[in-house]
């Protein structure tokens, strides 16, 4: 369903203009705070309220332009939502895993430091074997 009303959106040139923003277009949506977009939807869906009175001598409808920047809205911020949820959660996730490296990289010094003074030479040498294969 968002693409349509994205497609639908392009085949109008719809423009949004509400407070702050005049004649933003759709991709300009995505570079408002969700603040701004939620003060956009609210004076959106006081328009569609004015639009939708309960009269007893005229029928009432709203209008569909309306109703597409209303769900283009929705949309923008539930996207952006989605995207910085999964920020957050790739930031945890990045931080366990550079904690997790930080215990490793102790363990692996205290396991060293339990060696013997041999090993402890033959490990150096050993690299420094590594170090001349890749001067080669």
């Amino acid at each position: 369903m968002s693409s349509n009303i994205y497609k639908r959106a392009a085949r109008k040139k719809l423009r949004f203009s509400f407070k702050g923003n005049s004649g933003c277009a759709v991709e300009d949506l995505f570079d408002l705070s969700l603040a701004e977009l939620d003060n956009g939807y609210r004076a959106l869906n006081a328009q569609k309220k004015t639009m939708s009175e309960d009269s007893l001598l005229s029928e009432s409808k709203v209008d569909p332009v309306l109703e597409l920047k209303i769900n283009i809205i929705k949309d923008v911020v539930e996207t952006k939502q989605r995207i910085a949820d999964a920020q957050t959660r790739r930031t945890a996730t990045l931080e366990k895993k550079a904690r997790i490296l930080e215990i490793l990289a102790h363990r692996q010094d205290e396991a060293i430091e339990k060696l013997e003074t041999d090993e402890l030479l033959a490990l150096i040498d050993q690299k420094d074997e590594e170090v001349e294969d890749m001067d080669e």
